[in-house]
């Protein structure tokens, strides 16, 4: 039987065309791997981030009744990264989410207080998450606030002690 004639192909391109068809697993595989996602309450979270704030509207009818709401600063924690969250069997309220950039803060009698100078001032913010669908909660995301750590920035080796 006569031998077909296979052209040679260079190794160096059969290497480098595994690489680019193997290359797209490889990165959703480590993607997926790196990023483990949060779990609504009452498992304790430590989210971090930057605290900003945002107006809306609020008492008494959160948006229901503009003329009459008072219009107040809801905190925000913008987070680094963003985070996932999985679903909750036990409370069809609490969906999975994906992408999360950004959860509101909501403080409780007894623990930490939101004041105006935190914002844009890095946290550790420590709580448990539930899903933002009561009044007062403008974010999908809210967080239930125990505890905040301010991120100190490193020190800069150059600097003078």
């Amino acid at each position: 039987m006569p031998r077909k004639f296979i052209p040679a192909v260079p190794r160096r391109l059969v290497v480098i065309a595994v690489a680019v068809t193997l290359a797209p697993l490889s990165l959703s595989g480590a993607a997926s791997a790196q990023q483990t996602c949060q779990k609504y309450g009452p498992a304790p979270v430590a989210l971090t981030g930057m605290v900003t704030s945002l107006q809306a509207s609020g008492p008494p009818g959160y948006g229901a009744t503009p003329k009459t709401d008072a219009i107040i600063q809801v905190p925000i924690l913008q987070l680094s990264p963003a985070i996932c969250v999985d679903a909750d069997p036990a409370n069809p309220d609490n969906t999975a989410e994906q992408n999360v950039n950004s959860v509101q803060l909501m403080f409780g009698q007894g623990g930490p207080q939101f004041r105006a100078e935190l914002t844009g001032t890095s946290f550790v913010v420590s709580g448990t998450l539930v899903h933002g669908s009561g009044p007062g909660h403008i974010s999908p995301m809210v967080l239930m606030v125990t505890d905040m750590q301010q991120v100190l920035a490193p020190a800069d080796p150059a600097s003078p002690q």
